[in-house]
């Protein structure tokens, strides 16, 4: 550890971030991990500005793409919120993992983290099995940010989300929602109905 504390001392809060990251069994892979990329510096800052920052730490480096997950995330403006918010609940772990397992891990942090209920979208999207296919579906679109706000602005987000991904267009489902201006409805009433396993859907 003593390698890395030089280089982290260019922030305030240095001793804070290694004494959180040093609390963990895996302390030696969250710092290593953190210091392998160019804004090393910026991921360890902003997880350490939360009151949870252990828990931030050490959710993300309990899995093989900690990198991924952490430069992911430190790479926007928005990244205290989106680790604070991921790590606020009890599926974190899961949260990261499966954001951080597809290419557009980034845009998929920042449109849910972009939004005031950040915390009910990526509960929500890590509480179902399918949890990468519903974040990467979402993701993958250029309205990815009104999918994902629309979709946990009710309080049948689980469904919506799971019900959506279950199917093979899970793209065009939820693409087509949110193209629309009363996409919020049209993602509620879907859920409403407990939408059957196999079929289309018809949003027009």
């Amino acid at each position: 550890m003593a390698r890395y504390r030089s280089y982290l001392r260019a922030h305030e809060n240095s001793e804070d971030i290694l004494s959180a990251a040093a609390a963990h069994e895996n302390s030696e892979d969250i710092l290593s991990a953190a210091a392998a990329h160019e804004n090393s510096e910026d991921i360890l800052s902003a997880a350490a500005a939360h009151e949870n920052s252990e828990d931030i730490l050490s959710a993300a480096a309990a899995h093989e793409n900690s990198e991924d997950i952490l430069s992911a995330a430190a790479a926007h403006e928005n990244s205290e919120d989106i680790l604070s918010a991921a790590a606020a609940h009890e599926n974190s772990e899961d949260i990261l993992s499966a954001a951080a397992a597809h290419e557009n891990s980034e845009d998929i942090l920042s449109a849910a983290a972009a939004h005031e209920n950040s915390e009910d979208i990526l509960s929500a999207a890590a509480a179902h099995e399918n949890s990468e296919d519903i974040l990467s579906a979402a993701a993958a679109h250029e309205n990815s940010e009104d999918i994902l706000s629309a979709a946990a602005a009710h309080e049948n987000s689980e469904d919506i989300l799971s019900a959506a991904a279950a199917h093979e267009n899970s793209e065009d489902i939820l693409s087509a929602a949110a193209a629309h201006e009363n996409s919020e409805d049209i993602l509620s009433a879907a859920a409403a109905r407990k939408l059957p396993a196999e079929g289309n859907y018809f949003f027009f």
